[in-house]
């Protein structure tokens, strides 16, 4: 949680230098390999089968 909020306060004050600046920040949740796809239908009913 620190380094989301560190990075958003990064980003907050390269485009107060540069109002031209624009910025996205991706988090990207359930990275799989791709054999896990075939089991995901099971992690919406049971969450803590993605551990």
């Amino acid at each position: 949680m620190l380094t989301k909020l560190v990075g958003e306060r990064i980003a907050e004050a390269y485009c107060r230098w540069d109002h031209e600046l624009k910025i996205v920040g991706l988090r990207f949740s359930n990275i799989m390999e791709l054999k896990d796809y075939a089991t995901f239908g099971e992690f919406q009913g049971d969450p803590t089968l993605r551990k």
